[in-house]
């Protein structure tokens, strides 16, 4: 949409009533599975959030998969370092599913850009618990024309990076996880080249 997926999806999350809540871009797909096999994971785990494995395409050519090899379950702590030191769990909110109590403990940005590497991190910290499914259930596709594409600003898309950056760093200082800090400045960089 024209306010970007951080404002439309602030906006969606305001008027969501039901227990759980994940998210989906239009140019993004999941398994007619998916609610039943994460519901079903995070029920026999007492997990605030599920995660999936992914299939990841580039202008529809099959790139990789991530997943892990059997499931498992992890305290906040344990699945925040996960995500941080960039194991196959992903940064986008897609491969997810979420009880809506734990999103509502921290408000989506307005980004346009890095908006689920902003908000993800914060989302795992709040989960007592975290189910990990091997299944991949999660199909990302990224294009020249998607959000993340080439054709976008590479002025906004520095810029979103680098508040989204700053703004894990502060979080991850605050839980005091120094040792995790120097990763918040490979990300930045890593994204900005």
């Amino acid at each position: 949409t024209s306010l970007g997926c951080g404002s439309t999806r602030r906006k969606t999350i305001l008027m969501v009533t039901g227990e759980f809540i994940r998210f989906l871009t239009s140019d993004n797909a999941f398994a007619m599975k998916f609610i039943e096999v994460m519901l079903y994971a995070m029920y026999r785990n007492h997990a605030d959030i599920a995660v999936c494995g992914t299939k990841e395409y580039n202008e529809g050519k099959y790139i990789s998969s991530y997943l892990c090899d059997e499931e498992y379950c992890v305290s906040k702590k344990d699945i925040y370092y996960q995500y941080i030191n960039g194991t196959w769990i992903m940064q986008y909110n897609g491969n997810k599913l979420y009880r809506k109590e734990v999103i509502n403990k921290h408000e989506y940005c307005d980004f346009r850009f890095c908006e689920d590497s902003y908000t993800t991190p914060k989302w795992l910290w709040e989960a007592d618990n975290v189910v990990v499914i091997p299944d991949r259930l999660y199909s990302y596709y990224k294009h020249a024309g998607s959000n993340s594409g080439d054709l976008n600003s590479p002025l906004v898309k520095s810029y979103d990076t680098l508040r989204c950056v700053w703004s894990n760093f502060c979080f991850a200082k605050e839980q005091g996880f120094e040792d995790l800090l120097p990763r918040f400045s490979m990300f930045a960089y890593e994204h900005l080249i």
